[in-house]
């Protein structure tokens, strides 16, 4: 028995609704609710450290300088050594005739960052030529200490 040509269209069309519907209801049909969370990454610490003048003889002090960026806390190390605030200067002494080199790491919620600065010794020349030069500008001619006076100073 074949049903008519309007009564298959009929049964055709609702098998499609009914298709349809259950699809929907079953979640196939849903877009999707779930979120993605992107994060971005923390900074990382930006150390900035100075040493003035850079080198001194044995026995002299120099400046040492930093700051930092996005650091919550700096530990020194190498010729110092400790937890230092995250800016602030200081005064070191070339203890030897050799160079000492001074390190800072800073670390905050990103990435730590870091720099060394190192403390040269001078030279007895150099510290001569200096003085030399000095008096030579003051206009003052010396010869071991003493003044030279008269016609041919």
């Amino acid at each position: 028995m074949q049903l008519p040509a309007e009564s298959r269209k009929s049964l055709t069309l609702l098998a499609v609704v009914l298709l349809l519907s259950a699809l929907v209801f079953s979640g196939c049909g849903k877009k999707s609710t779930s979120a993605y969370t992107f994060t971005t990454p923390a900074p990382p610490a930006f150390v900035t450290l100075s040493l003035t003048p850079s080198s001194v003889m044995p026995g002299q002090s120099a400046t040492i300088a930093w700051t930092s960026e996005n650091a919550t806390s700096c530990t020194a190390s190498g010729a110092w050594a400790g937890t230092l605030a995250i800016s602030g200067s200081a005064t070191v002494m070339l203890q030897a005739n050799k160079p000492q080199t001074y390190s800072l790491s800073c670390s905050g919620t990103g990435s730590a960052g870091s720099k060394s600065v190192t403390l040269n010794a001078g030279s007895q020349q150099a510290a001569c030529t200096t003085g030399a030069a000095v008096r030579a500008q003051s206009g003052k001619r010396t010869v071991h200490g003493r003044k030279l006076t008269g016609a041919h100073s």
